[in-house]
């Protein structure tokens, strides 16, 4: 995870150091698109499944199928952050406590 501010592309290093066993395929979002990550990913024999931006001069042929299965991995953390009002006891209504 990246600070809000800060490029998505700057953590490309941690990440592909992190498995010990190279993936067959990186699932990323346009924050990912660099040419530099792309010859890596060639070079590690790792499919990228990154967008093109949409200024992008030459169009980004990727697995559009597979990309969809990122959603998926979206939808867990947002139901990470969900639990976590669980978990630290939050409550959103003022005057409404849910251990009561």
């Amino acid at each position: 995870m990246t600070l809000g501010e800060a490029t998505d592309c700057k953590a490309y290093d941690a990440l592909i150091a992190l498995p010990e066993q190279a993936p067959k395929a990186l699932l990323a979002d346009r924050g990912y698109n660099a040419d530099a990550i792309r010859t890596d990913l060639a070079e590690r024999n790792i499919q990228a499944v990154i967008p093109g931006q949409s200024n992008r001069r030459t169009t980004i042929e990727y697995n559009q199928t597979l990309y969809k299965q990122r959603n998926r991995i979206e939808i867990m953390f947002g139901r990470f952050k969900d639990w976590r009002l669980v978990a630290t006891r939050y409550c959103l209504v003022p005057g409404f406590d849910v251990w009561d």
